[in-house]
């Protein structure tokens, strides 16, 4: 189920779920697992409020990596449902949480810019985007960073009252 989940192979990896699920004698943290990796398949299928739902149900029990990742989703779910203002209090909680990872801080982050874009303030965003690309050592978070910078610059352009000659 992990490797199917991992592999964007979502509709199978949740049918290994559910049978797992199935399964009597599942230790908690077994189930907790397992609803980590379902809620994590939700996301990829784009089912972002049964997502939330999975993921609200395992976040206090899981520890460490995964309940960081769980935080991030929780912060892009409500996010991708266009609820801006829990997603911002989500990230930052993910950002408290996630310690020296690194890793997820900085795609974090650059969510965060994602919801200064929706709310059109390329400022900031821009800001966001130009220190994760300056400072992050992950290759495919700077270059995720600078395709964002790019847009945004884009939209900026569009939306300004100014005329460029």
């Amino acid at each position: 189920m992990k490797v199917h989940t991992l592999q964007h192979a979502s509709s199978l990896a949740l049918s290994y779920a559910d049978s797992a699920l199935s399964i009597s004698g599942l230790s908690s943290s077994e189930q907790q697992e397992v609803l980590f990796y379902k809620g994590r398949c939700f996301v990829d299928l784009k089912q972002y409020d049964t997502a939330l739902v999975v993921f609200n149900q395992t976040i206090k029990s899981l520890t460490g990596l995964n309940q960081i990742i769980s935080n991030y989703y929780v912060a892009y779910c409500l996010y991708q449902l266009n609820k801006l203002d829990d997603a911002e209090k989500e990230a930052n909680k993910t950002i408290a949480a996630a310690g020296s990872n690194t890793y997820w801080i900085v795609k974090t982050y650059i969510l965060l810019a994602d919801l200064l874009i929706k709310q059109k303030d390329y400022f900031n965003a821009k800001a966001t985007l130009q220190s994760v690309i300056k400072n992050a050592k992950f290759t495919d978070l700077k270059q995720e960073a600078q395709d964002k910078l790019l847009q945004v610059k884009v939209l900026e352009s569009k939306n300004t009252k100014l005329k460029i000659d």
